[in-house]
């Protein structure tokens, strides 16, 4: 993610996946007042819920559109431009990442950064759209395959994760305590998962 990166966010208010993830994220998450680092925050409302759960949040993007739209709609929360493979500053108690990680060309760098940046005993808690095998099989019987993975698609996903590799990796970069929840669709077809993981 360097460089400039736009996204095509028009406003501040919320998405579908925003709200459908909303829930699990909170439950993952330490009990408030704790520092907070929305890690690839788009255009802030999932960070401003954050704030109005009780956490002191920090939201950072590389998106200029984003990044303004939240800093207009949101005075609360502190909003900063960053690279999401520079170091991210801190120790937060908590780091949160909702559907960014798919997006890298370098998720371990990303997870390294997260790390660094926690205090010990500090929560990551990650966001990405599920594929198990039940449901790339699915995908692959309907004949959406092409439509799914489309190279073509600018901004689109270039990593897709199981639960097991993206534990693997969360392993990796030192995490422990690894917890697991899927959100949308129903059981094994699930949308996207929650991953959240502990610094010890």
């Amino acid at each position: 993610m360097h460089g400039t990166v736009n996204f095509g966010w028009k406003d501040a208010k919320p998405h579908e996946h925003q709200t459908m993830l909303l829930p699990d994220i909170l439950s993952f998450l330490p009990s408030p007042p704790a520092t907070l680092l929305d890690l690839g925050c788009g255009n802030g409302w999932l960070s401003e819920q954050y704030r109005q759960a009780g956490f002191d949040v920090t939201a950072c993007d590389q998106s200029p559109d984003g990044l303004a739209l939240g800093a207009a709609a949101f005075p609360g929360v502190k909003f900063e431009r960053q690279s999401l493979y520079d170091p991210l500053g801190g120790p937060f108690d908590c780091i949160v990442s909702s559907e960014v990680i798919e997006h890298l060309y370098s998720p371990a760098t990303m997870l390294a950064r997260c790390f660094d940046a926690l205090r010990p005993g500090g929560t990551l808690v990650l966001t990405t759209p599920y594929h198990g095998w039940l449901k790339n099989v699915a995908i692959a019987a309907a004949g959406q395959f092409d439509k799914h993975v489309n190279p073509a698609f600018e901004g689109g996903h270039i990593k897709f994760f199981s639960r097991a590799t993206l534990f693997q990796m969360m392993q990796a970069a030192g995490f422990s305590d690894l917890r697991f929840s899927g959100a949308g669709r129903i059981r094994w077809l699930w949308k996207s998962m929650i991953v959240a993981g502990r610094k010890p």
